[in-house]
């Protein structure tokens, strides 16, 4: 085939060309116009498992291989607790009932209008602590804590819901950067300002159970610099006490300057 035949054939077909593309293009976008998007959100987290100091440590730096493998594994299983995600869920909860209209820093408008959907004005009110973040939190924890069927217990398990934990585990990515200290965390859903602040709080939830855990561990190692600081103390208060004594008994005022004086007698 020659170029000429080719721009021929460009030249008879040129509305096919234009019109299919077109055709296509209006067809995925009827598709897909109401199609729910997905927003991704990641986090870095540096651990020192594998190269920082620890308490415990003798001063000689030893690789267990085996053993950052565990702490790896034991800081994961406690970003996917059961615990850390409920926590997560309340506290996402707590933020989202404090909202009174769509924010692009919290919670977006087709999100909110869902969530008015699960949650009535009247059951709202009943919730919040109105202004205090905080206090809204705890309240909803005593509530969730109160019984085995209530309210808050009854919203986190819905399924779907940005509060469940079940959502935020298949939503959630957790996994080690190669062999390094860093551990890498993603989240994923409908709703950006959502997956921001759902990794922010996971974050902060799990930091605080894991570093409870870590410091429980060198309880038994605190508690004996501790000990050995007291017995130090008392030792050297009393030996404190006995030279005080002594220099009452002996009626030394100023051991120094008694001594001077002493010896320049006896020189005289």
């Amino acid at each position: 085939m020659t170029l000429i035949s080719f721009i021929r054939i460009i030249a008879q077909k040129w509305k096919w060309l234009i019109l299919f593309p077109l055709l296509m293009s209006f067809t995925v976008f009827l598709l897909t116009r109401n199609q729910e998007r997905e927003y991704e959100t990641k986090a870095t987290i540096y651990t020192g498992l594998a190269s920082g100091y620890s308490i415990t440590d003798d001063g000689e730096k030893k690789t267990d291989m085996f053993a950052i493998n565990n702490s790896f594994d034991n800081l994961l299983i406690t970003v996917k607790s059961r615990e850390t995600l409920e926590e997560v869920g309340l506290k996402l909860l707590a933020q989202h009932l404090l909202l009174a209209q769509p924010s692009t820093d919290i919670m977006g408008e087709r999100a909110f209008d869902n969530f008015k959907k699960l949650i009535s004005e009247e059951e709202r009110a009943k919730l919040i602590v109105s202004g205090s973040f905080e206090k809204t939190l705890k309240k909803l924890m005593s509530i969730k804590d109160s019984s085995s069927k209530n309210s808050v217990r009854l919203i986190l398990n819905v399924k779907g819901a940005y509060y469940n934990p079940d959502y935020i585990l298949a939503a959630l990515t957790a996994n080690r950067k190669a062999s390094s200290d860093m551990i890498e965390l993603s989240l994923k859903t409908n709703d950006p300002a959502v997956a921001l602040n759902m990794l922010n709080f996971l974050i902060e939830t799990f930091t605080h159970r894991f570093k409870s855990i870590k410091g429980s561990e060198t309880n038994n190692v605190v508690k004996y610099f501790e000990e050995q600081l007291k017995m130090s103390f008392n030792s050297l208060q009393g030996s404190e006490n006995k030279l005080r004594d002594f220099g009452i008994d002996n009626k030394i005022i100023n051991y120094n300057e008694q001594s001077k004086f002493v010896a320049e007698s006896k020189e005289d």
